[in-house]
């Protein structure tokens, strides 16, 4: 009988884990899930995403119209008063011999795709700019806090330091290095708040100062698990932009050609002349002789060149943008990391222990004012690390068009 209860028990506290594991997966996808809609919210209603919207709805009506047909039918009367009134009706119409429709049509779409990938583009840069002023206003509220709790502890630490100078425990120079290292966090403080209230305040304009609570950006789901080179020139939004304008420039030079080339207009009319019935058939087109269009094919062909080297002159960028970056957080990555091993718990408790030992006598006032000064550099710049290593990340995702695949991940 007590082994099934101890089999019980140990299957009741396997129950208890797994729920709790899953809580914890749960609360962490939650999270994640807050920061994706508050990023969709705001960036949708950015103007520039707003504008980017309404160019692709443009350019949505663009290909309906460029789908259109090039020529309507007309209608011709024509009455003539003599001995015998003469009236005639006549239709004519145009044909587009060359299939010009067609390309139009190709051009419309193109340009639409095209337009979807700006608008991709453009996006993706202002959930960047989104989450880098978030980063931004997180790190500077932490430094903040950090600079709070150093001044509170050297305004008590000067305060002691006075009781002990006035009974000799210090001398004035003592006295008067913890009043500089004081006066000196003070001064910094100024500039610390300063840098907070600015990043905070341009997160909320992007809000459009809606009182929102934003989640913490973690780095928990920060990794080095590189797509290849090629796959992210493939699938980047300006690439794929400009290979699109690439074809459209190529089209162009199709419908140049196609310009240069007859359309025929051909037209049936019918009438009456007296008592007489009358019809007749009419034919006509234009003679390319002013003007045969051979200087749009060329302008045609210069443009479709300089869509090319544009594009080559992009590519480069993109590439050596999508490298640089990796690099960065590939270096910042492992800073943080190593940080985090080997430094940040002992550092978290120095503060403590320093006043500890100065209280006891084991430090020296200059000694521990020295080492509480670098505690506090230290730890901002460790906060400056995290941040980067966000902004490398973040930098990492648009350089390479990932951040619109981020926003989907569900974890």
């Amino acid at each position: 009988m007590k082994i099934i209860n101890t089999s019980w028990q140990i299957i009741l506290c396997a129950g208890i884990l797994l729920s709790s594991s899953n809580r914890l997966v749960a609360t962490e996808l939650t999270e994640k899930q807050l920061l994706v809609n508050i990023v969709n919210e705001a960036v949708d209603l950015h103007p520039l995403v707003q504008a980017a919207k309404e160019k692709l709805n443009k350019a949505s009506a663009d290909a309906k119209a460029k789908g259109q047909a090039l020529y309507n039918p007309e209608i011709a009367l024509d009455y003539e008063s003599n001995v015998e009134n003469t009236t005639m009706i006549g239709l004519s119409q145009t044909i587009d011999w060359s299939d010009k429709r067609q390309t139009f049509t190709q051009i419309g779409q193109h340009n639409k795709s095209a337009a979807v990938e700006e608008y991709d583009l453009i996006r993706q840069q202002i959930i960047a700019e989104f989450l880098s002023k978030i980063n931004q206003f997180q790190s500077s509220k932490q430094a903040s806090e950090l600079n709070f709790q150093q001044s509170s502890t050297l305004k008590q630490f000067v305060s002691i330091a006075k009781q002990r100078f006035k009974v000799g425990d210090i001398n004035q120079l003592e006295l008067d290095l913890a009043l500089m290292v004081a006066g000196e966090i003070s001064m910094n403080s100024a500039r610390i708040q300063s840098k907070f209230y600015s990043a905070e305040t341009e997160l909320r304009a992007f809000l459009n100062f809606n009182n929102t609570e934003i989640p913490k950006i973690s780095t928990q789901g920060i990794n080095l698990d590189w797509i290849p080179l090629e796959q992210v020139l493939e699938k980047h939004p300006l690439l794929k932009q400009l290979r699109l304008e690439s074809q459209i420039a190529r089209t162009e030079i199709i419908l140049a050609k196609k310009k240069s080339s007859i359309d025929p207009t051909v037209s049936i009319n019918a009438g009456k002349e007296g008592d007489e019935n009358i019809y007749s058939l009419g034919f006509s087109m234009p003679l390319f002789v002013r003007n045969n269009y051979s200087a749009e094919i060329d302008s045609a062909v210069a443009q479709a060149a300089i869509v090319d080297q544009n594009y080559r002159n992009h590519y480069r960028n993109v590439m050596v943008a999508a490298k640089i970056s990796r690099k960065t957080l590939e270096l910042t990555f492992k800073a943080y990391k190593d940080w985090i091993n080997q430094i940040q718990q002992g550092l978290e408790q120095r503060s403590e222990l320093l006043q500890k030992s100065w209280n006891s006598g084991d430090l020296s006032t200059t000694e521990y004012l020295v080492q509480i000064q670098q505690t506090l550099q230290t730890r901002i710049a460790a906060v400056e690390l995290k941040t980067d290593l966000v902004d490398a990340w973040i930098n990492n995702l648009l350089s390479s068009g990932r951040l619109e695949d981020w926003l989907a991940q569900k974890n």
